[in-house]
């Protein structure tokens, strides 16, 4: 997976809970899109820095992307056994840029 060719990077704002699952708060967050895999990061420098990253989606060919009405430039990742992951982008055409590959 290492090896692995970047398709897009960039800042996101990604949805997240508290450990108890109530309150949702929205964080940004540096994305790293591979063929295979949606990994985020809390910044670029952590990106560059630590291997592991804060948390991923696998991407197959039965993972689901669809627009959020969440907010505004919003789309919801779901793949199969895993965490579904909503992610609000800057704008229309940066949404496209993430979905559309």
């Amino acid at each position: 997976e290492e090896n692995e060719i970047t398709e897009k990077i960039g800042y996101m704002v990604k949805k997240s809970r508290n450990r108890t699952g109530r309150l949702t708060n929205w964080r940004k967050r540096y994305f790293v899109l591979t063929r295979t895999c949606l990994k985020y990061y809390k910044d670029e420098e952590e990106a560059k820095n630590v291997k592991a990253p804060r948390g991923y989606v696998y991407l197959q060919q039965r993972t689901k992307v669809n627009e959020s009405s969440e907010r505004s430039h919003c789309f919801v990742i779901k793949s199969p056994g895993q965490k579904p992951m909503s992610v609000q982008c800057t704008d229309e055409a940066e949404l496209f840029e993430w979905v559309k590959r």
